[in-house]
């Protein structure tokens, strides 16, 4: 449902000699919402086209057909474009957990630290931690450990990388499996 804090943006294009809109459903706010769902009219009925859950704006490509009306996804027929917003909510508020104070301090030049935010946009809640070998050779055991030395997770798998998910407390600490 569109509401103030919303709007709908399509471009229009000629791919291939062929009308494409690429219709943009967006909040102006900094809500994220749980869906955003692209309908289409066909007809007198309304259908679901595209759906994007967990996020502030949603992206659809609707393709012309000869009789003038649109098709996207398994839909032909849409006369109409509408955005659907549900579950819409503020963002969640700035993260207190910082990524780049766990990256070692001392790593050997051939070994990469990575470290990346999972989960839904605006929430900083787990990260997936790692590294990985930069010289493509093998290593017979991989060890992440924490500050204090303890180790956290290792690999003996002779691989590469190895990677493991943490999550963000409240106090802008890192918790593994409740240590």
């Amino acid at each position: 449902m569109m509401d103030d804090n919303t709007e709908i943006v399509i471009n229009q294009a000629v791919e291939n000699g062929c009308n494409v809109a690429t219709v943009t459903c967006k909040r102006t706010d900094d809500q994220i919402c749980d869906r955003i769902t692209h309908q289409g009219a066909i007809g007198n009925v309304v259908v679901d086209v595209f759906i994007k859950d967990n996020t502030n704006e949603a992206v659809g490509q609707f393709f012309c057909q000869a009789d003038g009306l649109y098709a996207a996804g398994s839909s032909t027929q849409i006369s109409q474009v509408f955005c659907k917003f549900d579950g819409c909510k503020p963002a969640a508020p700035a993260c207190p957990c910082n990524l780049a104070s766990l990256a070692p301090t001392s790593n050997p030049p051939e070994l990469v630290y990575e470290a990346e935010w999972t989960g839904p946009p605006g929430e900083c809640m787990s990260t997936k931690i790692g590294c990985r070998k930069t010289n493509d050779q093998l290593c017979q055991l991989i060890e992440l450990r924490d500050v204090s030395g303890v180790q956290v997770v290792s690999a003996i798998d002779n691989s590469i990388r190895e990677t493991t998910s943490i999550k963000c407390q409240p106090d802008g600490t890192f918790n593994y499996l409740g240590l």
